[in-house]
């Protein structure tokens, strides 16, 4: 699958909404990932997609799967890159990283480029 048609699918299942909006609506779900489950990476408008390894995206799956209206933040390597409200299980496991920051960004640059 091209990396456009996984972004779009990805577009279409998830919408990115900011952290400090939702700061008091209880608990969210949290991920943690290494740069070792990232299989592969590509940088666009200053965002990242990640691709995961296999066992990292059926964990990304399952969790979306049983947390549908809750709010999932990701961590890699400590460093939070993402919160969300998840609307739909995510399957393609690709995660969108929009303008990661620095420390999260250095290391995603040295990864395997998508195809």
């Amino acid at each position: 699958m091209s990396f456009h048609k996984v972004l779009r699918k990805l577009v279409l299942l998830l919408a990115f909404l900011p952290v400090a909006s939702f700061a008091a609506d209880g608990e969210a779900v949290v991920l943690s990932f290494s740069s070792t489950d990232v299989q592969a990476v590509a940088e666009r408008d200053g965002s990242f997609c990640l691709q995961l390894n296999p066992t990292a995206a059926a964990r990304l799956q399952q969790v979306t799967e049983n947390s549908y209206g809750k709010r999932l933040e990701v961590y890699i390597e400590g460093i939070p890159v993402l919160s969300a409200y998840v609307n739909t299980a995510i399957d393609s496991g690709v995660i969108e990283v929009p303008n990661p920051p620095p420390g999260v960004r250095r290391r995603l640059e040295p990864l395997q480029p998508m195809q």
